[in-house]
């Protein structure tokens, strides 16, 4: 497996894993690994890698809460402390979660963040249902 361009911001497994025949593993780098890194630290419950105990974000612990403003700042408030802690390679801008109002029961949640040390703003869509524990889907 020959790959001949370096990873400046981080190389790992692509998300969700997948294979090919000719290169075996897909490999996400740079911005996109640093996307699907949040990806799963969001959608990874504290307790579920045996390795690391500590690592992810409480979400799915809102299925089938009363969506609330307490709620809202509860969930603003994972995301924000897993990121900090786990994403060292971003400055979060913002965290953005709202009740869809055509969807009553999911909340959009949009995390902003940049590149330290440089100019580069991306962002993180998803959809959090609470009713249905359905979980976060990313857009």
């Amino acid at each position: 497996m020959e790959h001949t361009q370096e990873a400046v911001l981080g190389r790992g497994w692509a998300f969700p894993p997948t294979f090919d025949i000719g290169d075996g593993v897909v490999m996400a780098q740079d911005l996109q690994d640093i996307h699907e890194s949040l990806q799963i630290l969001f959608s990874t419950q504290p307790g579920e890698r045996l390795m690391r105990p500590d690592f992810g974000c409480d979400l799915q612990a809102s299925a089938f809460e009363n969506i609330s403003e307490k709620l809202i700042a509860e969930l603003t408030t994972h995301i924000t402390d897993s990121v900090l802690r786990y994403e060292t390679r971003v400055e979060l801008i913002a965290v953005n979660i709202y009740q869809d109002p055509k969807e009553r029961n999911c909340l959009q949640v949009q995390v902003l963040y940049q590149l330290h040390g440089t100019e580069n703003v991306s962002q993180l869509n998803g959809q959090l249902d609470i009713l249905d524990g359905g979980g976060m889907v990313f857009q």
